[in-house]
């Protein structure tokens, strides 16, 4: 894994995380969906998802953005009994997801919660918290303008300026797919350059993003 770190970025087996949850917070909501997509060789592969019972209550408020409501849920798998698949689908891969930051953090929540947070290292990126993901969102802010306009830079719209179909936004496995699709149009565009190139011209890009925002808010 340390030497795809070299090796051009789309090039490397990636894995596009998309997950549904209760609410915002790490460490007080839960997962209800999961999905995960293999790209590799800039070919997308089957994705694979689950619901999962958050053991809680799912808010009116997340239920009305994802529509994943406590009945859908009753009797699925704890995220526990999920963990092995994900961890199995993700190993060697370079993560990736659509605004990366919720992902991430919501996925290390779990994993440390069901006691897989020795789940480390380079082999699965995915669950260290300290690994920064690919992200989509910050090239599309870059390339598409009006970084600080949270609409125009939603999933939805980015695919739909380049004609790829999202049908049901907010459903894991969907959202995955099309994200992936995503990366690999984008990736036409970014270019050749190493992953680790890649994630250091990423965090630039969230910073000026951080700037542009500040700016427009007048603070």
């Amino acid at each position: 894994m340390i030497n795809r770190l070299l090796g051009n970025w789309f090039e490397q087996p990636l894995v596009v995380i998309d997950v549904e949850t209760t609410g915002f917070s790490p460490e007080y909501d839960r997962v209800v969906e999961v999905a995960a997509v293999r790209v590799e060789r800039g070919r997308v592969l089957d994705g694979w998802s689950t619901l999962i019972d958050p053991c809680r209550l799912i808010p009116r408020s997340a239920q009305k953005a994802h529509g994943i409501s406590d009945h859908d849920v009753y009797m699925k798998p704890r995220f526990l009994h999920v963990a092995s698949k994900l961890i199995s689908l993700t190993r060697g891969a370079f993560p990736v997801a659509y605004s990366s930051e919720f992902d991430r953090r919501m996925l290390a929540g779990e994993m440390d919660r069901a006691g897989l947070g020795h789940v480390r290292g380079y082999t699965h990126l995915t669950f260290d918290p300290q690994w920064p993901w690919i992200d989509p969102l910050i090239w599309v802010r870059d390339f598409d303008g009006q970084p600080a306009d949270r609409q125009r830079n939603t999933l939805t719209a980015a695919c739909t300026r380049r004609g790829i179909e999202l049908k049901n936004a907010h459903r894991a496995l969907d959202d995955a797919e099309a994200t992936a699709i995503l990366t690999l149009e984008l990736s036409r565009r970014i270019g050749h350059m190493t992953v680790t190139q890649l994630l250091l011209l990423q965090r630039d890009g969230a910073r000026r993003w951080a700037d542009q925002k500040k700016k427009a808010s007048g603070s």
